[in-house]
């Protein structure tokens, strides 16, 4: 074993029979390499603070976008990289400001997008055109009822407010 954190006693042992797990694994993945801190950390946040349905190789593209400088679609969200994020994040961190997400992967540096704002649908449309309409035939109505209760009041005879 070699590097600072590097031991060479086995503490797990996957398909071993010496030592045992008492729980269960969720969500393994295997590295070439050690993560950073921030990477580590926004396995957890993306998914957690964002709630976005992420897994690992969604994560690592997003790293490449980040180590690439560039922008690039992800799980069918876009990414872009800049050097100017809200407040002060951690390392790791994935937060949202505004309608904007941000995953913080270096010091200033990291990934944002927009949060797309649905438009309102024509079903939506039409049920709120419906609900005005209701809401001005209900007036309407108010106002045969005054006129067949005090028909000396608009001057007229009761038949000529039907409508």
């Amino acid at each position: 074993a070699e590097g600072p954190n590097a031991f060479d006693q086995t503490i797990l042992r996957i398909g071993g029979t010496t030592g045992y797990l008492e729980g269960t694994i969720d969500d393994v993945s295997v590295w070439s390499e050690g993560l950073s801190v921030e990477r580590a950390r926004s396995l957890y946040t993306v998914v957690e603070d964002l709630g976005l349905d992420y897994n690992a190789s969604h994560l690592a593209s997003l790293w490449q976008i980040h180590t690439d400088m560039s922008s690039g679609t992800v799980n069918g969200t876009d990414w872009i990289y800049t050097t100017s994020l809200p407040g002060s994040p951690a390392l790791g961190d994935a937060y949202i400001s505004g309608l904007t997400r941000y995953i913080a992967l270096g010091v200033g540096t990291g990934l944002f997008s927009d949060i797309p704002v649905p438009e309102p649908s024509s079903a939506t449309l039409l049920g709120l055109g419906m609900l005005g309409f209701i809401h001005r035939s209900h007036e309407t109505q108010l106002r045969i009822v005054a006129a067949e209760h005090r028909p000396a009041v608009f001057g007229q005879r009761f038949q000529e407010f039907r409508l």
